[in-house]
């Protein structure tokens, strides 16, 4: 019994300084990032007294003292890493995405649609794309509306005896699709950098069409950023747009 207490007296001693150390330093990052300087005098001195009581405890034992210190200094970083993970938030993947959609007439009435979706790598860290994170991107019509949708668009509007005008409203939630893409990519997007994907589809055309597009790329969190936030088990980054309406759908009506 009096050997299990030594043991846990000398955990305890180990531990208790450490963990000051390591509060010190979230609270000296805190301190910083909010500009509060009786916060930083205070985070500086726990450091200070919590790495003093490390290497104090060793004594004069070198093999102890160098063992206390690295330690110490695991605490640290691993402390500098959570920070940095999830209060700066520097670590999530960040992605910026702008699809863009053009439309334009074809033979038998048909229209050729062309997306093209760039994607800027705004964060710190490098985005994957991998085939098993399925990409779904949606080309359909906003314009012109559905038999059902011009019906309850009519029924809105006679119920409202204070708008005269016309009613136009887009349900984005409801745009009929015309094609529909959904599998895999193998991509890489470096911080700073910019890549674009392209994807193209035929789909029937109407006199004043407004073709849509809708895009959701999803990514696997990192075991990094799982270990700091358990609840990120998936990054999505959804973006949409719509073409300029087509004036006619001969050929050379343009889009």
């Amino acid at each position: 019994m009096g050997v299990i207490k030594k043991i846990f007296e000398h955990r305890v001693r180990t531990i208790v300084p450490l963990a000051a150390v390591a509060v010190g330093v979230l609270w000296l990052l805190l301190a910083v990032n909010g500009g509060r300087s009786v916060a930083l005098v205070l985070a500086l001195a726990l450091i200070i007294l919590g790495l003093g009581a490390v290497l104090l405890k060793a004594g004069n034992d070198t093999r102890h003292s160098v063992e206390g210190l690295a330690a110490a200094l695991s605490c640290v970083a691993l402390v500098l890493a959570g920070y940095w993970y999830f209060v700066e938030r520097r670590g999530y993947p960040k992605l910026n995405i702008q699809p863009e959609i053009r439309t334009w007439p074809i033979e038998g009435d048909l229209a050729f649609v062309r997306v093209e979706v760039r994607l800027e790598n705004v964060g710190d860290t490098a985005v994957t794309l991998e085939p098993e994170n399925t990409v779904r991107l949606e080309i359909g019509q906003a314009i012109p509306f559905t038999g059902k949708d011009e019906r309850k668009l009519r029924a809105q509007a006679s119920k409202d005896r204070l708008y005269s005008g016309d009613l136009e409203i887009i349900n984005t939630s409801k745009w009929p699709r015309r094609a529909v893409f959904k599998e895999g990519l193998d991509l890489r997007v470096e911080s700073g950098e910019v890549d674009r994907i392209y994807f193209k589809a035929i789909v029937p055309c109407e006199p004043g069409l407004v073709s849509s597009v809708r895009v959701d790329i999803p990514i696997k969190a990192s075991p990094l950023l799982r270990f700091f936030d358990p609840e990120k088990r998936e990054l999505n980054w959804r973006a949409q747009a719509l073409s300029e309406p087509l004036e006619a759908c001969e050929p050379n009506a343009g889009g």
